[in-house]
This record gives structure tokens, sequence and C-alpha cells, in this order.
């Protein structure tokens, strides 16, 4: 086909156009990433200046305790510094665990100092490292303003004080579980010093020449197994709520029977009472060096009927352990005394209880609903539900479990195995041993025992 020069002109004309279009949209294509990339590096910038503003605060106050440390290992070079020490495990019945509040120590209107070797030895001022670092005033200010503790998970229970030739000083900020928060295999650790208790001069025992910088280490649960180690930081140390049983009516009642109950056992007259003495946490909540804080709650369901006749069932939320303190040394093998009293009067018309394990984590909220079963056997009203609701911030969800009552009296009527074993306990006849099924929710396991009373 022959073209004319016209037509040709025309296509070549169009060709023109089009590759100077192209030209021109490359141009604004490689203009717009230009100024992407120019705002992300800016972004990754700001970023990085936002990161080095966080880390430089958090630094300081860690580079504080890391000295902080370093002054209490000199401390406890002192063997009636040690001695003192030891002795809080001693004081302590809730586990045996070595830990002291430093700021309660040092707290003036407590007027505790004054009995303390501990506080006498850095009251006195006559250490190397507060001639290095700084006055005592300042180092006990710094203490109380952020709340200082010593804790040491493994140093009483496997060590005596004769035994202990050498001790590592550690420390712990919060921040060295950011980066491991969603990692939940990650178990924790902690720089610090190993200091040799038999040499006087801290300083030439961790100093690495030349370069006169300091030897480290790394403590964790294995390494403070088999070293002595202490570790300073903001540490939880919550007061615990505990419960007892209320026997304010116990002259209306027979004495208990501890004997295996049934369900058919079970009468509208009858003060049922639901105990789980012990339990037993089989892994940590929280990484080194930090002791487990464990909640449980226990809700149970009732009936009642409003004018018109129609059935009202309600629910009952009863906080059994508020920050129950298991320590390190006691996990997993330890079993834990408890709340014995779960419910002290197990409704008649409560047909299940549901039952929530949870734990102290200061980044979580714990929210949810759920329902227990409820009737009224006399007048043959099944099938009610009631819902309740449990909402708590510093709390994280272990487990949740309903148990139906009937089933679980069975269960402990024919010590029949969920599983996980049993432990046994002495009935009243005859001292008799009775073997209790052990149930096992997330990381707890725990077993439930039953008495009654009948009204006289």
């Amino acid at each position: 086909m022959i073209k004319s020069k016209s037509t040709q002109a025309h296509i070549n004309s169009i060709k023109f156009s089009f590759i100077k279009w192209k030209k021109s949209l490359i141009l604004v294509f490689t203009i717009l990433m230009s100024i992407s990339c120019s705002q992300e590096e800016l972004l990754d910038v700001d970023n990085k200046v936002k990161e080095e503003n966080v880390y430089t605060l958090r630094t300081e106050y860690e580079k504080k305790l890391e000295i902080l440390s370093l002054i209490f290992g000199e401390i406890f070079l002192q063997e009636a510094a040690r001695k003192e020490f030891l002795a809080t495990a001693e004081l302590n019945l809730k586990g045996g665990q070595a830990e002291l509040n430093l700021k309660k120590l040092f707290d003036a209107d407590l007027n505790l100092r004054k009995y303390s070797s501990i506080a006498q030895t850095l009251q006195k001022g006559n250490l190397k490292t507060l001639r290095m670092y700084g006055e005592t005033e300042d180092w006990i200010t710094f203490i109380q303003a952020n709340d200082i503790k010593i804790i040491a998970p493994y140093l009483a229970e496997n060590f005596k004080l004769k035994d202990i030739k050498e001790l590592t000083v550690s420390w712990w900020t919060e921040e060295m579980e950011i980066p491991y928060l969603e990692d939940p295999n990650w178990e924790g650790e902690t720089p610090g010093y190993k200091i040799n208790l038999e040499k006087d001069d801290l300083f030439e025992q961790i100093t690495v020449n030349p370069n006169n910088s300091f030897k480290k280490v790394t403590a964790n649960d294995e390494y403070a197994k088999v070293n002595p180690t202490i570790v300073l930081g903001n540490f939880e140390m919550p007061e615990e709520s505990d419960y007892s049983y209320i026997n304010s009516e116990s002259s209306r009642w027979s004495p208990p029977s501890k004997n295996p109950i049934r369900c058919s056992d079970l009468t509208a007259g009858a003060l049922f009472t639901l105990r789980s003495p012990k339990f037993n946490l089989t892994k940590n909540t929280r990484g080194w060096p930090n002791t487990n804080y464990i909640y449980m709650w226990v809700v149970t369901g009732d009936v009642e009927y409003e004018s018109n006749g129609f059935p009202k069932p309600s629910s009952k939320v009863e906080v059994i352990y508020n920050k129950k303190q298991v320590y390190r040394s006691q996990v997993p093998n330890a079993w834990i005394d408890g709340n014995s009293f779960l419910i002290q009067n197990w409704k008649y018309n409560s047909d299940d209880i549901a039952v929530i394990w949870g734990y102290f984590d200061r980044n979580s909220k714990m929210k949810f609903t759920g329902e227990v079963n409820t009737s009224d056997k006399d007048k043959a009203s099944g099938g009610l539900k009631a819902e309740y609701e449990i909402d708590e911030g510093d709390k994280r969800l272990m487990s949740r479990q309903n148990f139906d009552k009937c089933a679980l009296l069975e269960n402990n009527f024919w010590s029949d195995d969920q599983g996980h074993g049993f432990i046994w306990e002495t009935l009243d006849v005859m001292v008799a041993i009775h073997y209790f099924p052990v149930y096992k929710m997330g990381d707890i396991k725990f077993y439930y025992t039953t008495t009654i009373h009948r009204e006289l």
C-alpha cells in the first residue's frame, strides 16, 4: 500500500506527540516518586528522632539504675547486709522469696532506716561508688521517686548465706520487655555484674583493662538458679486481698461432712460449700525477673421470681484471687496454698459455675461476657441463663470454663481422672484418704473439694 506524503507526515506527527506525551508522563511519575520518597525519608528521620528521644529518656533512667546496682553491690560486700536481705525471705510467708522495698526502707515517716544495716551503710556514704557517682541523698531521692525495690528469685530458696561467695547484681526496666511483648517464648533476661564477695575492691573485680569498661553478665532464670542474683527495678508488690470463710451462722448448721458428695445428696435446705485448697502454676506469666500475679473469679447463678410470676435469673461474680503472688521458684512444681473457699453457699438453684483465671499484664485489658445456668427445681423451671461481664484493666485472660455442678460432684466421688492426675486428702471418717481429680485451665492446675452442712 502506497502512503501519500501528507498521510506520512500526519503519522509522524502522531508518533512525535505520543513520544512527547510519554516522556512527560515519565517525568511527572519521576517527580511524584521523588516527592513520595522524600516524604518517606522525612518520616523516617522524624520517627528516628522520636525513637532516639525515647531511647535517651529510657537510658537516662537505666543508666542511673545501673549505677545504683553497683552501689548496692558494694553494700552487699558486707555480710550483715546480705544477712538482713536474706532474712526478708523468712518474714515473707507467701513463698520465701527475698525482696526489699527500698522506698519504704528510706521513708522518713516509717523511720525504718535506723534499724537497717543496708540503709545505714548507704546513709554513711563511706562507699567508693558514692565518691564516684554522687551524694547519698541524691540516690535516696532517686529510689523514692522511682519506687525502687530489690527482688531475688531463687536466692533464698537455692542458697544458704554461708555458701554465697559470689553475687550478681542486676537491674531491670519495663522497656527491656517491649521488643518481646508478642513473643510467647521469650522468658526474659537482664544485664548485671558478678561480684566476688571475698574481695573488698568492687571496681578491681568488674573492670576490664585496658579500656576501663565493666564486665557484664546476662541473668535469667537458668542463670539465677545456680548463681546468686539480686535485681533492682520498679517491680509490682501489690497488697493481696484475702478472703476467708464467714461462719457467722455456724450454730444453725451441723458439722461439715468431708466425704465426697453426690448430686443426689443436695437439698434446698443444705449449705453446700465448694473449695479449692491449692493450685499449681505450670509456666511463668511474665519474663525474668518478675513475680507472677494471678487472678481468679468464680461466677454463680440464681433465680428469683418477679411479682408477675416470671423467673428472673441473676449472676454473682466473686473475686477469689486478686494479684495472688506466685514466685518464680514455685513454678512449675509447687502447689500454692490458696483461698480454700470458692463458694461458701452454692445455691441449690445454681446448676453450674464459670471459673476464670487471669494474670497481671500492665499492657493489656480483659473484657468479655459469659453465661451461667440456673433453674428453680421446685417449680421445674429449667434452662435459665444468667449473663455476667468482666471488664478489667492491667489483666490478661488465661482461661475460662463452665463446670456443671453434678458432673463435678460425680467426678470427685468416683475419682474420675481428667487427664492431669490426682491430689489426695484425708477425710474425716477413720482418717481415710480420697483422691481428687486435677483440672487444668491454661497454665493453672487445681482441684475441688466439697463440704455439706445440714440445717439443725
